[in-house]
């Protein structure tokens, strides 16, 4: 159900009630639901522009291929965003994010990244 906003028809993939963000990439990108949620109801504007940038870079770059976990460091906190690049299926998945906090428990973020990263893989495998 994903689409490739340059115009091809390829083998794009997405996960469960993701949203698709439209940049002319040489992949696609995938937002999951979990992250769509946090970008719109925690992150500022500073912060949703340096994901933007770190993201374009990644699918740019294609670099680098697989599970990646990236921060944002603003004046004020610190956001860790969970990736996972797939060049066979030419997307770059934004599977979840979160503000890092010592000692924080994170079991349902865990529990659905753990979920995202086996369809991913599944997908990968398919012919």
């Amino acid at each position: 159900m994903g689409f490739n906003s340059c115009g091809s028809g390829d083998k794009g993939a997405s996960l469960d009630n993701t949203q698709n963000i439209a940049y002319c990439l040489p992949m696609e990108q995938s937002e999951s639901s979990f992250f769509v949620e946090f970008s719109d109801r925690i992150m500022t504007g500073e912060e949703y522009q340096a994901f933007l940038l770190q993201a374009r870079g990644m699918a740019l770059t294609k670099d680098p291929e697989g599970y990646v976990q990236r921060v944002i460091r603003t004046k004020s906190r610190t956001i860790q965003i969970d990736y996972y690049l797939s060049v066979d299926l030419k997307t770059l998945f934004v599977l979840t994010a979160h503000i890092v906090r010592a000692g924080e428990p994170r079991t349902q973020e865990k529990k659905i990244l753990q979920e995202y990263l086996k369809a991913i893989k599944e997908a990968e495998e398919r012919p």
